[in-house]
Formats: structure tokens, sequence, C-alpha cells
């Protein structure tokens, strides 16, 4: 009784309403037209969609036959080639434990010149302890030997020190005297053999024996 009341109690245009429901009518026929339209176009699809779809059907038996055919005829090169990938096989095998062989030998070379490099290390290392020591031990010889040489040289000074000394006291002891009454002999020589050139006038084989002795002793 509510909206419908208040709708009849309205006062109503019968044009307007006429002219909606022509609005609402052409509308409808414009949605069944391009419904109907749509589904013209969505069997043609189909029917496109079937006649593809029984190409490739046809296309996929052949397709099946051919392989068919193809799987149970043998190409002549067949045995040939069975035979090269039997020998392929058995030379990937020969490859793989070559190529493992080779892993293991570089992995022991490589440890093998790690072992020589330690030991040519340690043998360098040797070799300056022991260039090392043997230039210590020269030094110390070296020092030694010098402290040795030094104090020889000193006691060798001194002791030739003590023998000019002990020489020059000797000299003036011994040899100062003696040296003396040679001269004094020598100058009696010397005045007796001047005698007797006067008293002779012509000097003696002795006498010349004694002038050259006397000679002899400057």
């Amino acid at each position: 009784m509510g909206e419908r009341a208040i709708v009849a109690a309205k006062d109503t245009d019968l044009d307007e309403v006429e002219n909606s429901l022509k609005e609402g009518i052409s509308l409808m026929l414009e949605k069944i037209y391009t419904i109907e339209k749509e589904l013209i176009q969505s069997q043609s699809d189909e029917k496109s969609s079937q006649s593809s779809l029984q190409k490739r059907k046809l296309e996929l038996k052949r397709d099946e036959e051919r392989l068919a055919m193809f799987m149970n005829v043998r190409p002549a090169y067949m045995d040939e080639y069975e035979v090269l990938q039997k020998e392929l096989q058995g030379l990937f095998s020969l490859y793989v434990e070559r190529f493992r062989n080779l892993q293991w030998l570089e992995a022991q070379l490589e440890g093998f010149h790690a072992m020589e490099q330690q030991k040519h290390e340690e043998v360098q290392h040797r070799m300056r302890s022991l260039q090392r020591r043997f230039h210590e031990e020269e030094l110390k010889f070296l020092q030694g030997a010098e402290m040795v040489s030094f104090s020889n040289e000193n006691e060798q000074a001194s002791e030739l020190g003590d023998y000019e000394h002990r020489t020059a006291e000797f000299d003036k002891g011994y040899l100062a005297p003696q040296t003396l009454g040679s001269l004094q002999a020598l100058s009696t020589i010397k005045a007796d053999g001047a005698m007797d050139f006067v008293s002779s006038g012509t000097p003696s084989l002795d006498q010349e024996g004694d002038d050259d002795d006397s000679d002899n002793v400057f």
C-alpha cells in the first residue's frame, strides 16, 4: 500500500511514460541484436575451430603413421652407428679414467713441489745459520788473533828494549876500555914504524904488513 499508493496518488503523464517505454524497448532491441551478432560470430568461430581441429587431427594421424613407418625401417648406416657408439662409450670411459689419473698426478706433483720448496727453504735456512755461525766464529778468531798479536808485539818490543839497554850497558862497561887500548897500541905501532922509516929510508915488508894491519884496523 505504501509505494504503490504513492505512485497511484501521483499525477502521471502518459506521454512521458510512453517515451520511457519506447527508449527501454529500443535499448532492449539493440542488446538483442548485439547478442545475436555475437552468437553468429561464435558459431562461425566454432565452425572454423572445428575445421582447424579436424585438420590438425588429420596431420597428427599422418605424422604418427610416418613415425611408425620410420620406426619399422632400419637405416643402412645403423650397424656402423651402433659400432661407433660402442667405441665412443669405450673412449669416453678411457678419457674419464685418464682424466682422473691426470688430476691425481697433478695433485701429487703439487704436493711434491710444495715438499721440495719446503726442503729448499729449510736448506737455505740451515745455510744461512751456518754462514752466520762461521762468520761469528771467524770474528771471534780474528779478535783473539789480534789480541795475541798485540800482546806478542808488546812482549817483543819489551824484550827488544831490554836487549838494547843491556847492549848499551855492555858497550859502556866493556867495549869502551878495549877500544881505548887498541887505539893506544895502534899509536905505538905507528910511532915505531916512523922511526924505522927515518933510520933506514926504506920501509921493510914487516912494516908494510904492520901498516896494512893498521889500515885495516881503521
